[in-house]
């Protein structure tokens, strides 16, 4: 008997069309899914730039921020400046002085430091406001403002404590030391010069050659110093009159 060849699938008809109905279903499926997929890509690329674009804005609000503070702490350093500074001379004040020394003290006992205080008294320095005029009296404030800036180290702390009083802390130095510095000071302040008609008539009543002259009083600050501030001004302070007395003996 002879043998038939076989040619194509043998598999019944309603067996073949559910494969590819499987097949069909299968492909729609993937379809729908990758559709989705993709939807699912465009929102995570949406949200990805809105966050780019918040953090973006989060870091903008940051840097303003950061600049505002900047500009709030320069605005505080200036305000506390002008607040302990002498608006004539630009020298600290008297509480600007009690700060910075009350800070210094504590560097020097724990570096077993020391330094000067010297108190300045001006001399007769009413007689400049009265017999000349209030702007010469500020010219020569502002003129001893400029010599102590000028002469001393940036280390040194310098105060103009009242109207006619300054305070000085010379900072490592010992006592024959600061005479030293003082005394160059002195000079210099004695070279003051101002244009005003009375000032010949203010040198007859001072009693002297220059416009202006101070007498001196010194505290030594040792490494376990523990006086306060006020205590240490007054000690230089109670020391101006042993410098009056000293020079009056020295020029006569």
């Amino acid at each position: 008997m002879a043998v038939t060849p076989t040619i194509g699938d043998r598999r019944p008809p309603n067996t073949r069309k559910e494969s590819i109905a499987k097949l069909r279903l299968e492909l729609r499926q993937l379809r729908e899914k990758h559709t989705a997929l993709e939807e699912e890509n465009v929102l995570l690329k949406t949200e990805n730039l809105h966050l780019t674009q918040a953090m973006l804005r989060l870091s903008e609000a940051g840097d303003r921020r950061d600049k505002r503070l900047q500009a709030q702490g320069e605005r505080i350093k200036e305000l506390e400046k002008i607040a302990h500074h002498d608006g004539l001379t630009g020298l600290l004040d008297r509480r600007g002085m009690e700060m910075e020394l009350s800070k210094t003290l504590k560097t020097i006992t724990r570096n077993k430091g020391k330094g000067v205080v010297v108190y300045l008294d001006l001399d007769k320095f009413k007689l400049v406001n009265d017999i000349c005029d209030h702007e010469t009296g500020d010219h020569v404030l502002a003129s001893i403002g400029a010599i102590l800036h000028k002469r001393l180290r940036p280390t040194d702390l310098i105060a103009r404590i009242g109207g006619d009083e300054f305070l000085v802390f010379l900072q490592d130095v010992d006592l024959s030391v600061a005479k030293r510095i003082v005394g160059e000071i002195q000079v210099l302040v004695r070279g003051i010069t101002v244009k005003h008609p009375s000032v010949s008539t203010l040198l007859k009543v001072a009693s002297r050659d220059s416009v202006i002259d101070f007498s001196a009083g010194y505290c030594v600050v040792e490494k376990d110093c523990d006086s306060s501030f006020t205590m240490l001004m007054k000690e230089a302070e109670k020391d101006v009159p042993k410098f009056h007395a000293r020079r009056h003996s020295e020029t006569e």
